[in-house]
């Protein structure tokens, strides 16, 4: 199991405004550069997602002067090795992490990669706005592409569940508030509420309502790959963080059927 640990900060937070007036380029963005390391310049760059963290995926450079990435916006990208010059966009509908590979067969070559979103860490983060897997669904798969190929199948559009109506909230604020806290400090690094890979705690369903001390602290769901926990969490810390829950997930239902409403 993961000990509890405590982030300790020390000094003010930087303003935003400041930090933003100071560089010349948005705090977040990623590029792929390409470096002359004899002359130990850039030769040339492209940015790739700005603004936010795309988990766009790895490269491959081949001995025919190209250059393959895939972006988490779903489309693998082909440059000119010497010059950066974009040759060729393809869309998939997935997002890319992985680097591409290239084999040929029959003197025919093939450039494959993996598609989809996902992989170690990425649960620590909601799937990002510009990602393809929040238009798609996020359907992992390997495509490969060769010369004359025809267009690559998109998955399926993305659907997702609505917001079931919560159980009767009945705790306190104080009760809500701490259900937060322990919330952020031992489940965030894994479930978001939002789109992630893995559920969104504010669509339980009624059995799992029941059920959700014995999955938490006695690892009821542990063949599914949620842990017990309970060598770090109390059965209060338990029914703190099931009312945050139910909490949250009365604040969307509430939001869902105003919506509907006004349709």
């Amino acid at each position: 199991m993961t000990p509890r640990m405590r982030r300790v900060c020390s000094g003010p937070v930087p303003d935003a405004q400041a930090i933003k007036a100071a560089r010349h380029v948005k705090p977040v963005r990623e590029v792929i550069r390409a470096w002359d390391p004899v002359a130990q310049k850039v030769v040339w760059e492209h940015e790739t997602s700005s603004g936010i963290r795309g988990y766009d995926g790895g490269v491959m450079s081949t001995a025919g002067n190209l250059v393959f990435q895939g972006r988490g916006s779903g489309e693998l990208w082909v440059y000119a090795a010497d010059t950066g010059k974009v040759l060729k966009v393809i869309k998939t509908g997935s997002h890319i992490m992985a680097a591409p590979m290239t084999y040929s067969v029959n003197g025919e070559q093939y450039v494959a990669v993996q598609v989809g979103y996902g992989g170690t860490a990425i649960t620590v983060a909601p799937i990002p706005p510009s990602s393809a897997a929040l238009k798609y669904q996020n359907t992992n798969r390997i495509i490969a592409f060769k010369l004359g190929g025809g267009p690559v199948p998109m998955p399926p559009l993305r659907t997702d569940d609505a917001f079931p109506k919560p159980p009767e909230q009945k705790a306190t604020q104080a009760q809500i508030e701490a259900g937060e806290v322990t919330f952020i400090e031992q489940c965030t690094r894994c479930h978001q509420l939002g789109p992630s890979t893995t559920p969104d705690l504010r669509k339980l369903n009624d059995g799992l309502h029941v059920a959700f001390k014995d999955i938490l602290l006695r690892g009821a769901l542990a063949p599914a790959g949620m842990e017990r926990f309970n060598d770090i969490l109390s059965e209060k810390d338990a029914d703190n963080v099931h009312a945050y829950l139910i909490e949250q997930g009365w604040i969307a239902y509430r939001a869902q059927q105003s919506a509907a409403a006004h349709k």
